[in-house]
């Protein structure tokens, strides 16, 4: 099914990857503003919180830092109300821990983090980077300072408080029309010896960044991490890079599903199902077997630019297509019974099966649409 369909830069130089599982408990999201068309009895979903721990030898650095505890208090007032209608429109938004208090019951010390990566500033992913000595620098992408400045209430429309980006270095990591690619993304080499690419990802949000960690050599094998690129894994597979099977078997499975399951069963849910219904902006969920259930909706969505963010996503299904590299998109909840968690590295993947026993996992959430 896979190929070796990326053409990655050739290195021996690795990093260990830690996945943390953040305990944001987010349940009961409605799926309109993230994916459509609508499919009935998939109108919500519950998603995950993912971070990661990075280390080049004895330099550590973070990528994204999950939502901040007192989300009340850790954010812009408008940002919190935004928080405060998931949860009146019947979603549940709990944060247990900052990232930091994670790292540091695990024994990692906070002055040995040298930098923390921001994939964007949407309230999930940027923590409380200010729980982090001066030492550590804060990395972004290029154009946010620009856009939001100083911070709230500095700048009255900024997504961070002052306090998160004031008295330590802000590096934003900047991309041009000579940067090199990786799968037709632009990259910049973060530790300079091909061990950890920061990658180009636009359209989410400004400055959307990818990390891509090269985890292993002889085989080379790779971690993807998606941040926002998808919030379900419906609006990436099937794709003409993993199509869907015809007899698929689910690592957890609800009981009214038959096993093994068949592909075709799916097809009455898909959206080629009703092809004179589809709007636009999913013109191209067109087959059950070789492309998505959903894509980003274009007006009325969390995205600030779909079409661009509708490309990111064809490119990233061509590295889910490479048997070498395992996809993490950052609220995959799909993961939560299949990979293991901080401190515990996820190097092994490949070795594990993960990428396996995860493909097909979200289709799970299918249950009540399918009516089994």
């Amino acid at each position: 099914m896979y190929t070796n369909a990326i053409s990655i830069p050739p290195s021996t130089s690795t990093v260990s990857v830690s996945i943390l599982n953040l305990p944001l408990i987010t349940t009961g999201i409605t799926t309109a503003p993230f994916l459509g068309p609508a499919i009935k009895g998939f109108e919500t979903f519950d998603v995950a919180s993912y971070a990661f721990l990075i280390a080049n030898g004895d330099r550590r650095i973070v990528f994204d830092l999950g939502a901040p505890k007192n989300w009340e208090t850790d954010l812009p007032p408008s940002v919190a109300a935004g928080v405060q209608a998931v949860i009146d429109n019947g979603g549940t938004v709990h944060v247990e821990d900052y990232l930091s208090d994670i790292l540091v019951r695990e024994s990692v010390p906070l002055e040995s983090i040298e930098s923390v990566i921001w994939s964007h500033t949407h309230w999930d992913h940027m923590g409380r980077a200010s729980l982090f000595p001066s030492t550590t620098d804060l990395v972004m992408g290029a154009g946010i300072m620009e856009e939001f400045g100083q911070g709230y209430p500095l700048n009255e429309s900024s997504p961070y408080l002052a306090r998160e980006v004031q008295g330590r270095n802000i590096r934003e990591i900047h991309f041009t029309k000579k940067s090199k690619r990786i799968g037709g993304l632009q990259y910049f080499d973060y530790f300079g010896d091909g061990s950890f690419y920061l990658l180009d990802a636009p359209g989410h949000e400004l400055g959307h960044l990818n990390g891509l960690a090269r985890v292993t050599t002889n085989p080379d094998t790779f971690i993807l991490m998606g941040a926002d690129d998808y919030h379900h894994v419906s609006t990436l597979r099937p794709s003409k890079n993993v199509p869907l099977p015809a007899k698929i078997k689910l690592t957890e499975s609800p009981e009214s599903y038959p096993v093994p399951l068949p592909g075709k069963i799916f097809a009455k849910i898909h959206p080629s199902s009703h092809p004179e219904d589809l709007p636009d902006w999913a013109a191209n969920l067109t087959s059950p077997t070789r492309s998505p259930f959903a894509t980003a909706p274009l007006t009325g969505g969390l995205i600030r630019d779909p079409i661009l963010a509708h490309d990111v996503v064809t490119k990233v299904q061509a590295f889910d297509g490479d048997k070498r590299v395992f996809l993490v998109g950052a609220h995959d909840s799909s993961l939560l019974d299949i990979v293991e968690f901080f401190p515990k590295t996820a190097n092994n993947w490949m070795a594990k099966g993960w990428k396996e026993k995860a493909r097909w996992q979200f289709l799970a959430d299918f249950e009540e649409a399918l009516g089994l």
